[in-house]
């Protein structure tokens, strides 16, 4: 497999948090996490991808990326790292949303990943 990293430096840092969780959110709040999702996309399953993340859960996840992810993109949400917490379900991508700032310049993009 080729491995692809999106950098994680230009995103905004998370700090406070050195583990992460997937119980169901509906029974508790997403958990703030720091690290990357690996996804490989169904439409190069050959290439593996790494997201910073922001949030996840056992049913998604917040990832920060760098260019737009259409709705509907579907993949493999293979683990999260460096936890190695083996996630290996079905993603979607529910939303994308751009995030920009003060002078209205686009600094990246936010999306929420669906497991299914």
């Amino acid at each position: 497999m080729d491995f692809k990293f999106e950098e994680a430096s230009q995103y905004e840092p998370v700090d406070n948090c050195r583990s992460v969780s997937l119980h169901n959110r509906r029974d508790k709040e997403r958990v703030v996490a720091s690290g990357e999702l690996l996804i490989a996309w169904h439409h190069e399953p050959d290439q593996l991808r790494a997201y910073s993340n922001f949030n996840i859960s056992e049913n998604g996840a917040k990832i920060f990326c760098e260019c737009y992810l259409p709705d509907g993109l579907t993949g493999l949400a293979v683990m999260h790292r460096p936890t190695g917490i083996r996630i290996n379900r079905t993603c979607m991508v529910a939303w994308c949303k751009p995030v920009r700032d003060s002078t209205g310049q686009l600094k990246y993009y936010e999306a929420g990943m669906r497991f299914f």
